[in-house]
C-alpha cells in the first residue's frame, strides 16, 4: 500500500510496516462484518467513486447547539471530544484576533509508523507544523531519550505515550494537542480501522419498503445503519452518507474496494463563502493545501490532500476574525466555521453492476 497522501516519506522497513498495519485492519473488517463483493483488484473494481461530506460536526451542534459547539469544538479537550467528521483543528490567536487555522486528516496509525522508522523525518515535520527550528525529542518521544538510538518497536510505543490520548485524556504533547501544532487525528473515531469497518460494515446488499409507497427502494444512511448494524453513528455528515452510497453499490452486486492508498482527503473548500470586510471574496491563494498530491502530480489524476492551512498575507491589513461567513452573516470566531466549509472525502473502487461474485 502507497502512504497516506501518496507521500515518498518511508523507507523499505517503514513501507513494510505501513502495508502490515493496513492489511492487519482490513483483515480485521472483513473478519468482523463479512462484507460482500470485496476486492482488491483494480482490474475488477476500474471505477472511482468520492463520497464527499461537509467536515461540521453536525451530530454536536444538534446536541450542543451551533453556538455552543463552536466555542466548545475550539478548546484542546473539545478537539478531542467533538471533531469527529475525519478532520481535526486548531485555532492560532493573538489575543482575541485569530492569525490562522490549521486543519488535518492525517491518520494517527500512518504517524506512529513514520515516527517509528523515520524518526529525524518525524521532528523536521513536526517543527514545520510549529513553525520553529526543531522540536525537542522529548516532546515527541517522552523519555526515550536518543530515538535514533532504539528500535522501531520502541519509538512507536514512545510516540503513541507521548502524542496520542489513552482514552479521554489529551495527549501529552502540546505538538498535538493543539497547544503548539497538530500533527494528526486523534479523536477516538478518527481512525484508520474506524474508515475501513465504515465500509466494510456497509458492502452489504439491502432493500426497504417504502412505509408511504410499498415498494422496494434503496434504503437511506439511516435505515442501512439501523438495518446492517453498520459500524456507524447516525447523524454526523460523514457515516450515513458513506453507508448509503457503499449500500447501494453492494446491492447492484457491484465489486467494492478501498482505493490505494486509504486515507481521507480534503477534497475542496468553499472559499467564496467567506467575505473580507469590504464585502469581496476571499482568494483561493489564501487556502494552502499540503501533505499531499495535486491532481497535476497524481497518477491517476486525484488529488489527495491532508492538510489544509487558512491565513491570510502579510499584507493584509486586517485579521482573519474580520472575515464574515456569508451564510450566516457573522464574523470568523472559530475553527468549526471554516470547518463547515470543507469537504472530505474517501477514495472508493468500484465495478460494474453484477462484477461482485
Amino acid at each position: 500500500m502507497e502512504a497516506p497522501g501518496r507521500l515518498d516519506e518511508l523507507g523499505a522497513a517503514g513501507r513494510a510496516a505501513w502495508d502490515a498495519v493496513v492489511a492487519d485492519t482490513l483483515k480485521r473488517g472483513v473478519e468482523a462484518h463479512v462484507p460482500q463483493g470485496l476486492t482488491t483488484d483494480p482490474a475488477v473494481a476500474t471505477e472511482i467513486r468520492a463520497p464527499d461530506w461537509p467536515s461540521f460536526p453536525a451530530r454536536i451542534a444538534a446536541e450542543l447547539g451551533t453556538g455552543e459547539a463552536l466555542v466548545q469544538m475550539d478548546l484542546p479537550e473539545g478537539r478531542l471530544r467533538h471533531q469527529e467528521e475525519y478532520l481535526e483543528w486548531r485555532v492560532v490567536r493573538e489575543g482575541d484576533a485569530i492569525c490562522r487555522i490549521e486543519l488535518t486528516t492525517e491518520l494517527r496509525e500512518y504517524w506512529q509508523v513514520l515516527a517509528a522508522h523515520e524518526p529525524d523525518r518525524s521532528r523536521a515535520l513536526i517543527a514545520g507544523f510549529a513553525g520553529i527550528d526543531e522540536v525537542a525529542p522529548e516532546h515527541v518521544y517522552g523519555a526515550l531519550g536518543d530515538p535514533s538510538a532504539a528500535t522501531a518497536e520502541a519509538r512507536a510505543a514512545a510516540f503513541a505515550r507521548t502524542m496520542l490520548p489513552v482514552e479521554d485524556a489529551a495527549p501529552v504533547s502540546p505538538y498535538n494537542n493543539g497547544t503548539d501544532a497538530v500533527c494528526c487525528l486523534i479523536h477516538r473515531d478518527n481512525t484508520l480501522a474506524a474508515l475501513v469497518n465504515l465500509v466494510l460494515s456497509a458492502a452489504r446488499p439491502l432493500l426497504v419498503e417504502d412505509a408511504l409507497t410499498g415498494r422496494t427502494r434503496y434504503p437511506s444512511g439511516s435505515e442501512a445503519i439501523r438495518e446492517l448494524h453498520a459500524s456507524a453513528t447516525d447523524g454526523r455528515n460523514s457515516d450515513p452518507l458513506v453507508v448509503e452510497r457503499v449500500t447501494r453499490l453492494a446491492t447492484e452486486r457491484r465489486a467494492i474496494g478501498i482505493d490505494d492508498p486509504v486515507g481521507i482527503v480534503i477534497h475542496s473548500v468553499e472559499h467564496h463563502a467567506l467575505a473580507q470586510p469590504d464585502g469581496t471574496d476571499i482568494p483561493a491563494s489564501w487556502f494552502e493545501f499540503g501533505r499531499g498530491v495535486t491532481a497535476e502530480d497524481a497518477p491517476d489524476g486525484l488529488p489527495r490532500h491532508q492538510r489544509l492551512t487558512f491565513a491570510l498575507p502579510p499584507d493584509a491589513d486586517f485579521a482573519l476574525s474580520d472575515l464574515v461567513v456569508r451564510r450566516t452573516g457573522e464574523r470568523l470566531r472559530h475553527g468549526g466555521q471554516l470547518a463547515a466549509l470543507v469537504q472530505l472525502t474517501v477514495y472508493l473502487r468500484t465495478g460494474l453492476p453484477g462484477s461482485a461474485p
